[in-house]
């Protein structure tokens, strides 16, 4: 995963107004605990609002995924390949209430940019229960 592609998907996700927070191996990488992962994951929040900027963050990536909407009402994870990487839409994680997950976020300075990451506690809780 490159601080381009991370950068070019947060840029997506800002710009349609997305509340998201990023987790898993990406979180581990911008904390340098880890050193490379192949996918993005961000939690997002399935109030009706924010599906609706995750349609438009989805059409403006280009990419075909008519039932993301319904897939996520459903606690489906979401896949989408943007290359070179993928992403992972996920509606919620194991082991967490999603609405304490975005309250526990930290601010993260990425790339000039105050981005959303999953707290670290948050993060070795949710990795435990995988």
């Amino acid at each position: 995963m490159t601080k381009e592609y991370i950068n070019r998907i947060i840029g997506v996700l800002e710009k349609n107004n997305v509340k998201f927070v990023i987790t898993g191996g990406v979180a581990k990488l911008l904390r340098n605990e880890k050193k490379s992962t192949m996918d993005l994951d961000i939690l997002v929040s399935i109030q009706e609002e924010n599906l609706k900027a995750l349609k438009q963050f989805v059409l403006d990536l280009n990419v075909s995924k008519y039932q993301i909407i319904d897939d996520l009402k459903k606690n489906r994870i979401i896949k989408i390949q943007v290359f070179p990487f993928s992403i992972d839409i996920l509606p919620k994680l194991d082991g967490l209430n999603t609405e304490k997950v975005f309250e526990n976020c930290e601010k993260f300075s990425f790339e000039n940019k105050i981005i959303p990451l999953i707290s670290k506690k948050d993060l070795i809780t949710n990795y435990n229960h995988l």
